[in-house]
């Protein structure tokens, strides 16, 4: 779980030792990720609420998290 407030700057920093897409939903933010360097996800908190990190491989969505915006 991630907390932040709205109108917070978020940097999400992800590594993988295999391919994958990385999807913060609500945001409609998506990364393909490769192994090795490190991918950075940036954005403004602006809409609130709580919103699932997911892993896409293979045609198979995975939770890896949530991202929850609480109002200011």
């Amino acid at each position: 779980m991630i907390r932040v407030r709205q109108g917070d700057d978020v940097v999400l920093r992800w590594s993988t030792d295999e391919p994958v897409s990385v999807h913060l939903h609500g945001y409609d933010i998506e990364k393909e990720l490769k192994p090795g360097p490190v991918t950075t996800m940036w954005f403004v908190a602006a809409a609130t609420g709580r919103f699932p990190i997911t892993r896409h491989r293979h045609g198979e969505e995975v939770t890896l998290g949530y991202l929850e915006v609480h109002p200011r």
